[in-house]
């Protein structure tokens, strides 16, 4: 019965945050047609506020999983590194503000080292150093859409050991199986802004084929399948259980 329940739970999550990404990931989009900003993405100055939209977005989406479904992001033990294991230290508020100042320290030197590992990835597929701007900002959005969300769910260090391919288990299946949701739609961002490279090189001349533009509309076209896929994928598994379910 618990097994069944926390099943349900963990369909429910998955269905809701699909759903959830969908409708901000088209309501972002349609912003950027709507205001005619799409053509100035790569562009610093001019794209500040599409920069903080976007971690916006991640953590409203952060806070209603977390919240609506209480997820709880401790380790597994011997998995992942230390995590959230308790030790039995009793830690005072001061004690407690220093480790949160430290966890946000090492939190934003993650975020930034991940910033520059795509743009060099960026660099070496062919982006020019004069593009720097662009890069830059094609390297926060692909921040942004796939690592900071899992900061955010499982903390730096945990993150640390995922990216080096060690193996993080988490202890609640619902959170576990969110953070197995957030893995696949970092896959489909890379993947999109990575097929996305093919309108460059051809001669259409249209304003949209710039860099990087086709490779930033490609990070939400893969962030929007990824989670289409996640959708649909997840409603037939629930359907097949229940029918199995019924038959036996």
């Amino acid at each position: 019965m618990d097994f069944q329940l926390e099943s349900k739970a963990t369909t429910k999550l998955i269905v809701h945050m699909s759903v959830l990404s969908l409708a901000l990931n088209a309501s972002f989009f349609f912003f950027l047609l709507h205001t005619n900003r799409l053509y100035d993405m790569g562009k610093l100055n001019s794209s500040i506020l599409l920069l903080l939209l976007l971690p916006a977005v991640e953590l409203l989406k952060h806070f209603y999983a977390t919240r609506a479904f209480q997820l709880d992001s401790t380790a597994q033990i011997g998995l992942g590194g230390s995590g959230n294991i308790p030790t039995g230290r009793v830690y005072t508020n001061k004690t407690a503000g220093r480790f949160q100042l430290k966890e946000l320290f090492h939190s934003i030197v993650l975020l930034a080292s991940t910033v520059l590992f795509y743009a060099f990835i960026c660099t070496v597929l062919g982006a020019t150093v004069q593009e720097y701007e662009e890069t830059i900002f094609l390297a926060l959005t692909m921040t942004t859409l796939t690592v900071f969300p899992i900061v955010l769910l499982i903390g730096q260090a945990k993150t640390y050991s995922f990216l080096l391919s060690e193996p993080v288990v988490l202890r609640c299946p619902r959170t576990n199986s969110y953070f197995n949701y957030l893995k696949q739609n970092c896959i489909g961002v890379l993947l999109g802004a990575w097929a996305a490279s093919v309108v460059a090189p051809l001669d259409w001349d249209r304003p949209w084929q710039i860099y990087p533009i086709p490779n930033y509309v490609g990070c939400f076209v893969g962030q929007f399948g990824r989670s289409v896929y996640n959708l649909l994928s997840t409603i037939y598994l629930q359907f097949y259980r229940d029918r199995h379910t019924k038959i036996v």
